[in-house]
């Protein structure tokens, strides 16, 4: 198994190779990106693409759309598939959605120290 680092986004791709098929992975670091992965496979000199959305979503992706997914932005391959711009499914405007996540990371961290500092009292 090959990683390396994608362009342009916060990204990773890993590439395997088993019995005659080259799977390649691009993961997307970023939590707002519409795109969660693209996986492109190659077998008998045949390429398909698969794109996964952040809500589970698959889509099949044509070289005519997008030559190379793996070189590609997140935002140039989810138009490319249809995948719906934040806000679009939801009605809420992106700012609002970061906020919320920022605010549950807040949380999640609050709670993380809280936690901590029982663990720390409990200690002989």
């Amino acid at each position: 198994m090959q990683q390396s680092q994608a362009p342009a986004e916060k990204s990773k791709i890993t590439t395997t190779e088993q019995a005659g098929t080259k799977t390649q992975t691009r993961v997307f670091a970023d939590p707002l990106s519409r795109v969660e992965k693209v996986i492109v496979t190659t077998k008998g000199g045949q390429t398909s693409v698969r794109v996964t959305s952040r809500q589970g979503e698959l889509m099949p992706l044509t070289a005519e759309k997008i030559p190379n997914p793996l070189e590609a932005s997140s935002d140039q391959i989810a138009d490319a598939v249809g995948f719906a711009k934040l806000g679009e499914q939801a009605g809420v405007e992106p700012k609002d959605h970061a906020e919320e996540q920022l605010e549950d990371l807040r949380q999640s961290q609050e709670t993380d120290r809280r936690l901590q500092r029982e663990r720390q009292q409990k200690k002989p």
